[in-house]
């Protein structure tokens, strides 16, 4: 019998970021500014199943649109939030494909790096987990990355999402 793959066409790839007074708000805005605030996110690990193309060229509405409001997909999300600091925050998801024929996706988040510093640590974190998997990539990395300057002299929330919806 063949292995089973779960039905996944397309993986999608966003980033968003929004201030706001409260945390939760500055999030749901961050949500919404990567237009996946009408769905149920639901956070997986890093996986990506064969044959599923990944997709970094839609817009947050293009991405909307292919999203039923109210569904639930499975999502890696990167999340970041500052508060009261004054700073660059960011969050990056990268993804790529394993020789072995299924590929990963490694998501971080923090303040401070230059988005070739975030990319290169996304490249090593990619290598590495293949290599824990007794594996290689296969395939330079598909890169998403959000930042967005806090102001440490307001008393807002800054946040910054990047995320790879399951579809």
């Amino acid at each position: 019998m063949g292995r089973l793959q779960p039905d996944i066409d397309e993986v999608l790839y966003t980033t968003g970021s929004a201030t706001e007074f409260h945390e939760i708000l500055s999030f749901d805005a961050a949500l919404r500014d990567a237009g996946i605030d009408d769905i149920n996110v639901s956070k997986i690990s890093s996986v990506v199943p064969e044959r599923a193309t990944l997709r970094t060229d839609l817009s947050p509405s293009e991405i909307r649109s292919r999203l039923v409001p109210g569904g639930s997909y499975r999502t890696v999300v990167a999340r970041g939030s500052v508060h009261g600091r004054d700073c660059r925050a960011y969050s990056a998801i990268a993804g790529a494909w394993l020789e072995s024929g299924y590929g990963l996706n490694v998501e971080v988040h923090g303040v401070d790096d230059s988005e070739t510093e975030v990319e290169a640590t996304c490249q090593e974190l990619l290598e590495r987990m293949a290599e824990q998997r007794d594996d290689a990539l296969a395939s330079e990395p598909v890169f998403a990355c959000e930042t967005a300057l806090a102001d440490g002299g307001s008393d807002e929330w800054t946040t910054t999402v990047a995320a790879a919806v399951y579809r």
